[in-house]
Order: C-alpha cells, then structure tokens, then sequence
C-alpha cells in the first residue's frame, strides 16, 4: 500500500518511546521517516515508522514485531568503524520503528553516477574498508544481504561507511505473510521487490538464505560496476528478470574496459562464480586477491588460433589466484589486512592506462561537497525505508575522559596524507545547483570540479612479529582496542554472549549481555557510553559495575573477569 499524505504527516508532533518526530523526511510504500529528537541521550536521529499493509492479519503483526526485536537485537551489536549502526528498534502503542543516525555524507551510487567510472586504484581504496566491515559483520555471525553502491556512503570524514545491514532479512515477507508471487524469497512485507536485487547471488534468488558467500558475489558485482559505470545484466525490473539471468555468467570485464588487466577480469569471475563453492571464500580474500591482481605483471597471450598457448595462459592466472587464496590468515595477517598493509612483493604498481584524469577516493568525494544544503538518500526497505539524511555537518562527539589505564594505550590514526601530481589542461566546469531530491532518488548534490591525478602509492611498512605470549586464560581481545567501543565474544565459563568494553578512561571492563529484565542483548552505546536494552530500553552503566540506571530492569549486568597481561592481552578464565 501507498503511504497517504496525511498518514504520515499526522505523526508530526508525537512521540514514540523516548522519540519525539519533528519533521517527515519521507515516505514510501509501507513507511514514514522522520527526523527525530531522542530524549536521552539528547540528539538528533532518523526514525523510520513502518505501516504494514491493512490486509495482514493479528497473527502477521505478531511475527514482525517478534522478527524486528529478535533481528534488530542483532544489529544493534554491530561495532565497527566502517559500519553506519542501526541505534534502536521498538513499538508503542502498536506502531513499530526502528532508529538510525544522521550523519554527514554521500552514497557511494551519487559518486559513481558524477565520476562515470573508477580507476582499479580508486575501486581498491573503496574495496578495503568494505571488505574490513563484512569480514567484522561475518564473524559476528551477521550477513548484509543487500549490497549495493546506494548502501555505501563516504561520511563527512570521507570514510566509507556500510549501511542497511540485515534489513533485507528484517523486511523481508517470508515468514510473516503470505505471498501471491511464487518467488516470496525476493520480496518486501509491502509485496515489492527488496533492495538490490541486482546484486543477488543465485542461490538467494533460488530461495536460499543470504550466506556470506552471497555478501562475496554481491561484491564481486559491485567492482564490476565501479570499474565500468555499469552493473554487468540488464538492470531488473521485477522478481521475474532476476530469475532469467540464474544461467547467465558475468561477463568478461575487457568487453567494456579491455585497458584494464585480465588478472583483475579474472578475480571478478571468482567471486561470482554462480556454484557459491567455487567462489572466493572470504571477504579479506577478495580485497588482497584484488590489490595484487592490480599491481601484478601481466602475461601477455599468443594469438588466440594457438588453444594450447591460451589455456596454459589461463591457467597460469589460475596459479597466481589460487597462490593468493590459500595464503594463510593467521593473526599477523589479518592485522596487516585491517591496516592496509600492502604486500612486501609489490615493489612498483603497475599503472593502468586512463582515458581521464583519475581521482583518488578523498578527492572524489571533495568533488561532492553539498554546500549546505540537506539531501536525502533512500535505502530502505520499501520506496523509502531506513532513510539517512545527509547535512554537511557532522554531529559532534561525546567528551572523553582523559585518565588512562596504566596498561592500555590509544592506537594511533591510520590515516595517510596521500601526495598527488597537478594533471595540466585539464577542464573545470561551472558549479551546478541542484534542487533537493526526493527520498526515492540518489541525492545529486552541487558539484565543483577539480583536476586531481591518481594517489601515488606509499612504501610498504614490514608488520614486526608479535612477542611471545605471556598469558594465561582465553583471550577476549587486546589492549589497541580502540577507546569507547565494544567487542564481543563468548564467555567460556559458561557459554554465554559476552561485551568486551575499552572505557574512555581507559578501563577494560566485560560483561554477559543478557539484560536482567527479559533476557534481551543489550548493546553498547558509545554516544552515551551505557549499556542499552533494545526491546524495553533497560540502561546499564558499565563503569559502575554494569548498574541498572534505568528501567525496567533492576538488577546489574552479570560481570565477566578479566585480566589484563604485559603482553597487551586480555583474557578471561
């Protein structure tokens, strides 16, 4: 059903739990967003309040509301820097929402739309962080499901921040209705087709659940659009055109961009491989399978009448794949990983031929800047969704308290100047004024135009071995954890879910998640630094012994011992 006017409009004024609604910032088929004021902490969000359609039964409403607590006591606990959080979810008086930050910044598809087309250098300053979120998100146990350039946004710091984590899962009508379509899998509760269908592996579109194998074609699909301003099907319309390219293979990259490296054609192709077992098996995989596919020397093929010479051609690019692979991903590596630490072997990158000027990620983005003016971006989970508005400021920081911890310390900002050569010749045109977009449409901000060259790349720093543990328990995480934030991890006393938390005055305290009311995982708040309650709106102080400082719980998180040792670990047991 369409939203009307006055539906969404009538909610102006309310308030919804601790939300107040201030302005309708949009609407679509089955929701309302609106600008929010939370009550505590004091500040600014976006609500998102869903109307399911008027045909669902009692029993319908039921199961959505239990789905929307049970997944979003998920997604709340996501943590990472490069991931846009989903804050709350809730109902009141039989309305349900869920809530989102306001942030500064613009979709990765606005980008991609004004550029045309990224260099592999500029596809890989976006793959890195995106690889880092999904590795974090897959380890948690938690897939995207819905992977798309209009769900990657670069925030007012130019970082990439991944958005709508699970909302396909969450507003899905599997489950809770249903469907007069015989593929229920691939639509929303409003009966239309969920957000990115374009990306979707084939087994999700045969009706199998989102696997990170599936997060790994999606990403597969996405550097395929970044390298070529295009995705490589037809764009899809209804559930019935994703269903006719299930026996399609992704074409080959040379066929729209033949200056680009065949090793780089040739890692698109194992990520979305259509057999999942046959694809690149992890996120991380992809990103250094990537990075070394754009700097590796190329082997050139004999003519193609030769069949042999070809497919001894191909297989040695099979080879230099597979080596990249089964590296091995122990600790060292993954921390290299995380760091963008580039591979020792790569001496000078090979640069690729440009038929313009190529920008680096910051530049591109600078390119954007909105000039004041509000725009919206729609990603939700019908026409309008879990919507974000973007202002040109950032939302300020909580205080952080200066005491340390004798044995922690704060990592240092990973954060590089990159240096850039001035491109002669080339053209500046006039700013443009765009009218603010609707919340259906990818905001299409002023734009003012630079010459900028690629990044040169900076040496390569050798990761020094770690010293020898020191400890004795199970480690639970270490002291570079980053200052007010959280990390999860399973308490072996018991098995229970556990929260790992880096005070901001430097303390490490953990606790179980369980809140003490219902049962529900409470997640961690780094705004307010409490320990929240997503289904009742518990609060918890973990630097008060995990105190119950608002209800309706009353009694205090249960507590998890820790030590923390000289090594720069903390165990636990």
């Amino acid at each position: 059903m369409q939203v009307a006017d006055s539906q969404g409009e009538q909610f102006i004024g309310q308030t919804l739990g601790p939300y107040t609604l201030e302005r309708l910032v949009g609407q679509g088929q089955w929701n309302a967003v609106y600008q929010a004021q939370q009550q505590t902490p004091n500040r600014s969000v976006l609500l998102t309040l869903f109307f399911l359609p008027e045909t669902y039964s009692a029993s319908a409403r039921k199961r959505f509301i239990e789905r929307l607590y049970r997944e979003g006591a998920i997604l709340v606990r996501l943590n990472h820097p490069h991931i846009l959080p989903l804050l709350d979810v809730g109902d009141h008086d039989g309305h349900t929402y869920a809530v989102t930050p306001l942030i500064a910044g613009t979709s990765l598809a606005s980008i991609l739309q004004h550029q045309g087309y990224f260099s592999p250098e500029q596809a890989l300053e976006i793959v890195k962080p995106l690889a880092q979120a999904l590795n974090y998100a897959h380890q948690t146990g938690v897939t995207h499901g819905a992977l798309s350039t209009s769900n990657v946004l670069f925030d007012a710091d130019q970082q990439v921040r991944l958005v709508r984590f699970g909302f396909n899962r969450l507003g899905g009508i599997q489950g809770i209705e249903t469907a007069s379509s015989p593929y229920p899998q691939l639509l929303s509760i409003a009966n239309t087709p969920l957000t990115g269908l374009d990306y979707f592996a084939p087994e999700v579109v045969q009706g199998a659940l989102a696997t990170p194998h599936a997060d790994i074609y999606a990403t597969g699909m996405l550097l395929f659009e970044l390298l070529t301003g295009k995705l490589p099907f037809k764009k899809v319309h209804s559930v019935d055109d994703v269903q006719q390219r299930l026996q399609v293979t992704v074409p080959a990259l040379s066929s729209l961009r033949p200056d680009i490296s065949p090793n780089i054609d040739l890692v698109i192709q194992q990520a979305t491989k259509r057999d999942p077992a046959q694809r690149i098996q992890t996120v991380d995989q992809l990103a250094r399978a990537f990075e070394k596919a754009l700097y590796a020397p190329i082997t050139h093929a004999t003519p193609q009448s030769n069949q042999q010479t070809v497919d001894q051609h191909n297989e040695s690019l099979f080879d230099w794949l597979n080596q990249e692979l089964t590296m091995p991903t122990n600790a060292s590596a993954s921390a290299a990983f995380a760091e963008g630490i580039t591979s020792s072997a790569i001496k000078t990158p090979r640069r690729q031929p440009a038929t313009r000027p190529a920008k680096s990620r910051r530049q591109v983005v600078a390119l954007l800047a909105t000039g004041g003016v509000a725009t919206v971006a729609a990603l939700g989970l019908g026409s309008v969704g879990m919507a974000y508005v973007f202002r040109t400021q950032s939302t300020p920081s909580s205080s952080v308290a200066s005491v340390k911890h004798p044995a922690a310390t704060t990592p240092a900002s990973s954060k590089t100047a990159v240096p850039t050569k001035k491109v002669k010749n080339a053209p500046t045109p006039a700013p443009q004024t765009v009218p603010q977009t609707q919340p259906t449409t990818a905001p299409t901000p002023q734009v003012v135009q630079t010459p900028v060259t690629p990044p040169t790349p900076t040496p390569t720093p050798v990761p020094t071995a770690p010293p020898a543990p020191a400890h004795t328990g199970t480690v639970i995480g270490s002291t570079g954890m980053g200052t007010n934030t959280a990390k999860s991890f399973t308490n072996p006393a018991n098995g229970d879910a556990s929260t790992l938390i880096h005070l901001p005055n430097n303390n490490f305290v953990a606790y179980e998640i369980a809140c003490t009311h219902r049962g529900v995982p409470v997640y961690y708040d780094s705004n307010t630094q409490t320990l929240v309650c997503p289904a009742h709106g518990a609060i918890f102080d973990p630097a008060q012994g995990g105190k119950a400082i608002q209800g309706p719980a009353t009694r205090p998180l249960s507590p998890v011992s820790i030590r923390v040792n000289a090594d720069g670990t903390l165990t636990t047991g």
